[in-house]
């Protein structure tokens, strides 16, 4: 008998049966790399609940299911297949139910080996059990390298993400989440890996909601403490020993009119009773950001800090982020922007290389606005750095943008705004472009200035005769006493429909008050003048410069005599010479 003929024969049914064959994959797995705290007394079913926990594996098949159950309502984990961690496009899987239940995580796969990356997204309320994988293919490949650092994130809602993908600040469920939030980021610019504890509501005393010290060191936030419970700071399954830890505590506190004194001896107790004890050559920052109160903990993290240097503890720092857009929870894009400043400080304390930035932030210099043409949006219907209030909508088609794709469209009553740091005693000057759903449609644009505390000190506002055409607009204004950061605001009034677009900010240093010279010095002419002027300055040092009304530099000259003024918006300016402090008005119409 010819068995090399039938072998042949079944060769094919033979190679498609290995490849669509099940493996069943148990959690205790050696090649399953777990990161964040996990219960593992049941190594058959180990169990999570702080967001950013993450499972990983590298496995060979073209379909991976994995089984969970959750404990006090729906959890939710993101998906990462191959690494294609893209904000735009989330895979999320819902985890309902007490019961071990099988879900689909990824089908369809091409053949060869893949990774697979699974974080919790919501905060401790929810428990996750899992019960293992299903992989259609040959089972598990090499177990994933860890990264070479650690980090430990120790915080309240604004560590723990909440509601970070919406800019309503609604929150809640996959709206929250630590991968695309600061302490996500932050490691992965610094290549660690992190685990964060914390959630919302917590402080570092004895506040009326709950004192995150108090329970630091458990497991599941939620559960009572017991032996299984308790975190095993020497002797843990994955050797965890943090590079740096991050200590994001103090808001909750204050709100709670606790006061300065007792914040920062629950800053300076938490250090030394319960950091100290477990990681006593650790470097520890305390983070606070600012922008938000009058007498905010970030004016006196500083202080804390100099007390325990003082003590004898080196090995201790702080940073403080900006907080400047509202009340508001961060969204991602501010997350970014704290990432960056917390990685750049952790890479210069700790004499690591400095880290290249995230590219999702929406943080720019004082006194510029980012995204002013709306053409970058991670968020659903949201431009970045620009907080929506009622009906503000992204709309994205060409033949209705001046420029690019993208236009914001405000209606009856909506506005967003961006916030931006400011140096007091310069000007800014606000450009850019409207338009209205029909003439009788109404709307406005303006400048306010805030205080430390947000309280508004100072507005400059201009309503346009809007059109149905795009029509472009302008206002300089100087920057007031006591000014923390400058909101820009556009918004519809009421029953109408504003699209906006390109929108610009600048901000200028304020000219001397000029000496006027007199007529035989300087001529200008026309004047008033529509598309050009023409200058005769004999004798005069060059070179010159044009000022606004407001004092703001608008350009500069090399002294040519022949200026094109044709684009330049309407209104009174001087003509000014640094050298000789001269200064001759003349008119734009």
């Amino acid at each position: 008998m010819n068995y090399t003929k039938y072998l042949l024969l079944l060769l094919p049914l033979l190679v498609t049966w290995f490849l669509e064959a099940q493996v069943s994959v148990m959690p205790n797995h050696a090649n399953i790399l777990y990161t964040g705290r996990f219960a593992m007394y049941d190594q058959l079913n180990p169990s999570f609940s702080m967001n950013g926990a993450s499972i990983k594996i590298n496995f060979y098949g073209q379909k991976i299911d994995g089984r969970f159950s959750s404990k006090g309502g729906t959890s939710y984990l993101y998906v990462i297949i191959d690494g294609h961690a893209n904000p735009l496009q989330r895979q999320i899987l819902e985890i309902d139910g007490l019961t071990e239940s099988i879900y689909i995580i990824a089908d369809d796969l091409s053949e060869g080996v893949h990774s697979l990356e699974l974080v919790k997204l919501n905060e401790s309320e929810t428990k996750i059990s899992f019960h293992g994988f299903m992989i259609t293919g040959s089972g598990l490949a090499a177990k994933p390298t860890r990264p070479i650092r650690q980090l430990e994130f120790i915080g309240d809602s604004n560590t723990a993400g909440w509601s970070a993908w919406d800019a309503y600040d609604r929150g809640g469920g996959h709206t929250s989440g630590a991968y695309y939030t600061f302490p996500g980021i932050t490691s992965r610019l610094l290549n660690a890996e992190f685990s964060l504890i914390g959630g919302s509501g917590s402080c570092i005393t004895d506040c009326p909601s709950w004192n995150l010290t108090r329970f630091y060191d458990l497991i599941h936030l939620q559960d009572d403490r017991t032996a299984n419970n308790e975190w095993d700071f020497n002797n843990n399954y994955w050797g965890f020993r943090p590079d740096a830890v991050i200590v994001n505590l103090g808001a909750n506190d204050y709100y709670a009119d606790i006061s300065k004194q007792k914040i920062k001896e629950g800053w300076k107790c938490f250090i030394t009773q319960k950091l100290r004890k477990h990681y006593p050559q650790t470097h520890i920052v305390l983070a606070n950001s600012y922008g938000w109160a009058y007498n905010e903990p970030a004016d006196y993290v500083h202080e804390a800090i100099a007390e325990l240097k003082a003590e004898g503890d080196s090995r201790l720092s702080f940073v403080r982020f900006p907080w400047l857009w509202g009340q508001s929870h961060a969204v991602i894009n501010e997350h970014a922007g704290f990432a960056n400043l917390l990685a750049k400080h952790l890479a210069e304390v700790l004499n690591w290389e400095t880290p290249e930035p995230s590219p999702l932030t929406s943080f720019v210099a004082k006194g510029e606005i980012y995204n002013g043409s709306f053409e970058v949006s991670t968020l659903p219907g949201t431009a970045d750095g620009w907080r929506p209030h009622g009906k503000a909508n992204l709309i994205q088609d060409a033949s209705v943008a001046l420029d690019g794709n993208k236009v914001i469209r405000l209606e009856d009553g909506g506005w967003v705004n961006f916030s931006t740091e400011v140096e007091i005693g310069d000007s800014l000057v606000l450009t850019g472009w409207g338009k209205a759903k029909e003439e009788i449609h109404s709307g406005f644009f303006k400048i306010e200035f805030k205080d430390q505390a947000q309280k508004t000190i100072k507005t400059q506002q201009i309503q346009p005769d809007f059109s149905t055409d795009w029509q472009a607009f302008t206002t300089a204004v100087k920057i007031p006493e006591g000014s923390w950061s400058a909101w820009v605001i556009l918004a519809a009034d009421n029953g109408s429909i504003i699209d906006f677009d390109n929108i610009s900010l600048e901000m200028h240093a304020v000219a001397e008050p000029p000496i006027l010279p007199t007529e035989e010095e300087i001529k200008i002419f026309p004047n008033p003048t529509k598309d050009y002027i023409q200058i005769i300055a004999e004798g005069v040092i060059k070179p010159w410069e044009i000022f606004s009304a407001q004092g703001v530099r608008f350009a500069k000259f090399n002294g040519e005599q022949r200026i094109d003024t044709s684009s330049w918006p309407a209104g009174v300016y001087f003509l000014h010479i640094p050298a000789e402090r001269y200064a001759v008005k003349f008119v734009k119409y």
